[in-house]
C-alpha cells in the first residue's frame, strides 16, 4: 500500500529538503501527481540527484500535499494548513488535490464564521491560478455572501484585519 512506503520510506530514490525537515520520497509518484513538481524535477536536476531542496515551500502543507500524492486522499488538517495546502496544490497544478481543498473548504465556511470566508478570499484573490478552477468559483461565491452577511460585526471585531485583507485583496473588497 502507498501510504506505508510513504512512512517507511521505502523504494525511495529522492529526498526533498523543506524548511531543514528530509521527506524521503519515489519520485516517480511525485511527478505523476503534479506536473509543475514534474517539470521542475526535470529542469534542474539529472536523474542521478538523489536531493533537492525546495525553497518557498512550507513542511506542514507539503506533507499534506506528499501525503495526497501517495493516497489521493486528504486528512482534514486545521483551516490554516488547509488553506496552505490549496495554496500549494494550485502551485504544483495539482487539481484533484485543488477540488479535494475546495470541498473541505465549503463545508467548513457553511458552518464556520466570517474568518475562514474572509481567509478564502484572501487567498483566491491573491492566487490568480486558483480562480481558473471551477470548484473555486463555488467557494468564492460562498465566501462572498458569508463575509458580506457578517461584515460589520467582523469590520468592529477586527478593523486591522479588515485593513489587511482590503490591501491583500482589493477586487474582493468591491465585489
Amino acid at each position: 500500500d502507498l501510504a506505508r512506503m510513504l512512512e517507511a520510506e521505502s523504494d525511495a530514490d529522492l529526498e526533498l529538503d523543506v524548511e531543514g525537515r528530509s521527506f524521503k520520497v519515489i519520485r516517480a509518484i511525485l511527478c505523476a501527481r503534479s506536473p509543475a513538481m514534474r517539470a521542475q524535477l526535470a529542469a534542474g536536476l539529472e536523474k542521478s540527484t538523489d536531493r533537492v531542496a525546495l525553497k518557498d515551500v512550507r513542511a506542514e502543507p507539503f506533507a499534506v500535499f506528499l501525503r495526497w500524492c501517495y493516497t489521493g486522499e486528504l486528512d482534514s488538517p486545521h483551516p490554516d494548513l488547509l488553506l496552505a495546502t490549496l495554496a500549494l496544490a494550485d502551485r504544483y497544478l495539482a487539481r484533484a488535490l485543488v477540488a479535494l481543498c475546495v470541498d473541505e473548504l465549503l463545508s467548513r465556511v457553511a458552518d464556520d464564521s466570517a474568518d475562514l470566508a474572509l481567509a478564502c478570499l484572501q487567498l483566491v484573490y491573491s492566487s490568480p491560478g486558483l480562480v481558473a478552477h471551477p470548484p473555486v468559483h463555488k467557494l468564492r461565491l460562498l465566501c462572498l455572501d458569508k463575509a458580506t452577511a457578517h461584515f460589520l460585526t467582523f469590520a468592529a471585531r477586527h478593523p486591522d484585519r479588515l485593513e489587511a485583507f482590503a490591501a491583500a485583496a482589493p477586487a474582493a473588497m468591491i465585489q
